[in-house]
């Protein structure tokens, strides 16, 4: 029994290490672009909402703000990456997205690179 037991764990632990495979299918929840906290579309995300609002990163839970390095901007949108919080208009930003396609950024330019604070999604 206890062989059982410890044969049962270890091919449980096993199972649960194997990647999992993302669907293509584009999220269905308002997002407009999605975030992530390494290099080609790895560690942490989070949904940016496409409500043409702007978002402040520090005031999403997780830590994202200063901590962006790669993208996702869905199909149907576009959304502007700001350096500086509130999406000031004046500010230069990162403007990128399209009606037709989902558009990626694996890699940010060295200006913008974990220094993304505000975004601002909308209707491309």
């Amino acid at each position: 029994m206890q062989l059982f037991n410890l044969v049962l764990a270890l091919t449980g632990t096993l199972v649960a290490a194997l990647p999992t495979t993302q669907s293509s299918a584009p999220p269905n929840d308002g997002r407009g672009a999605t975030i992530f906290t390494e290099r080609e579309l790895q560690g942490r995300s989070t949904g940016i909402p496409s409500n043409m609002w702007c978002t402040d990163l520090n005031n999403i839970f997780g830590g994202f703000d200063g901590k962006v390095r790669s993208m996702i901007v869905e199909k149907g949108y576009r959304c502007r990456f700001y350096t500086l919080d509130s999406c000031p208009a004046d500010a230069p930003n990162y403007e990128f997205g399209s009606k037709d396609m989902a558009l990626a950024v694996g890699s940010l330019p060295e200006w913008l690179d974990y220094k993304i604070h505000s975004v601002w999604c909308g209707d491309a």
